[in-house]
């Protein structure tokens, strides 16, 4: 990586960056966040552990997903590398994948404003995005997978980018990473977590529903100022429907609209068949806009 990556940088070059932080996920990688001080610019890094034996075959499938840099609220991968592993002694391979990244998410939202809660304009405008977003990415057949307050980005203009690492990996998904490592969390759906309770590889379910699901999470946390992760008890594979359903009562108590309630609740429905499905959700973003003034919900990016 150089100031600016591009396809004829070298990948092992950001480590002429400084690392901000690094996370180990056994059986799949490393995640690395580095700064470029030139350009203040942020990357994400990623470097497989897993075995990759033919690489021809990994190289076309991440080209393929590469058309996820199409998508307006999607984290580019600017580069990538699938080289000769120096971590096996096997004939192996190891991929670098390097992401736009930037230091803000749901999380560090959150963080943020600890001591008061998030104005309902600018929730809108997140869902917007991410709504956008699961629309653009379902119409190219694919879903989320693992969509997380920390996958859940905003650039310096707050507008929403996301992350989706996963799928260019060969797990895709966090289920099928869970699989291979039960220690991975995520906002599993209640279906999944059952699936996932007896081992079911392949689960059918309606993936398309378990993100909005996550979505839902993912909302109900930056609402409630809480981590996902309270939301779930990943030694019995269940969600904790009660606490769903309290800090849905809580957000109207402090003040969050009939509307918003209404929108979360529709996504954290634990019934699959009641759940909300995409083309619901993006009516109800559409009619919050129409009684949002025009000049708030302006594209100014």
């Amino acid at each position: 990586m150089g100031n600016n990556l591009d396809k004829n940088s070298s990948i092992a070059q950001y480590e002429n960056y400084e690392l901000i932080s690094k996370n180990v996920h056994e059986g799949l990688g490393e995640f690395s966040v580095c700064k470029d001080h030139a350009t203040n610019q942020f990357f994400l890094v990623f470097m497989s552990t897993y075995t990759i034996a033919n690489a021809e075959l990994a190289e076309t499938e991440v080209l393929q997903m590469k058309r996820l840099n199409e998508l307006r609220h999607a984290c580019r991968l600017i580069n990538h590398e699938i080289s000769k592993s120096k971590m096996l002694c096997m004939e192996n391979y190891s991929m670098h994948l390097v992401f736009e990244y930037y230091n803000l998410n749901l999380d560090t939202l959150n963080n943020q404003k600890s001591n008061e809660r998030i104005a309902e304009p600018e929730i809108w405008l997140i869902i917007s995005d991410i709504v956008t977003y699961l629309s653009e990415l379902f119409n190219l057949g694919l879903v989320h997978g693992d969509l997380q307050p920390t996958n859940i980005l905003l650039n310096n203009n707050r507008v929403v980018k996301i992350l989706s690492p996963l799928l260019y990996t060969s797990f895709q998904t966090a289920y099928d990473y869970r699989l291979a490592n039960e220690s991975y969390k995520s906002t599993y759906s209640p279906e999944l977590l059952q699936h996932f309770e007896n081992r079911v590889q392949n689960p059918k379910v309606d993936a398309k529903r378990s993100d909005i699901y996550s979505l839902g999470i993912c909302l109900l946390c930056l609402v409630a100022n809480e981590q996902f992760p309270y939301f779930y008890d990943f030694q019995k594979n269940m969600v904790f429907v009660d606490r769903v359903k309290i800090k849905l009562a809580d957000m109207v108590k402090a003040g969050y609209s009939d509307r918003l309630f209404f929108f979360l609740n529709q996504c954290l429905k634990e019934n699959v068949y009641e759940r909300a499905t995409l083309d619901s959700l993006v009516k109800l973003v559409g009619a919050n806009k129409n009684m949002s003034s025009s000049g708030f919900w302006k594209n100014t990016y």
